[in-house]
């Protein structure tokens, strides 16, 4: 899992709460699997999104904490 294309994904983000950031970051991930021709590349795209899933829920007070901060 690469957390600084989560560090990108959270200063992109403009919204303010932690279900609008899944949301964000849900579709940033789903343009991209849309995007890619390769299955290879989908299914690429589809094992980091669901690793980062985990990862953000699992560090929900960290991920609020660096929405907060980010204002």
């Amino acid at each position: 899992m690469d957390l600084n294309v989560l560090r990108d994904i959270v200063k992109k983000f403009v919204g303010s709460t932690f279900e609008e950031f899944l949301e964000y970051f849900y579709s940033y991930f789903d343009s991209k699997i849309k995007t890619e021709k390769s299955q290879k590349a989908k299914d690429k795209y589809i094992k980091i999104r669901n690793s980062m899933l985990s990862y953000i829920v699992a560090n929900k007070q960290h991920i609020m904490a660096e929405l907060r901060n980010k204002r």
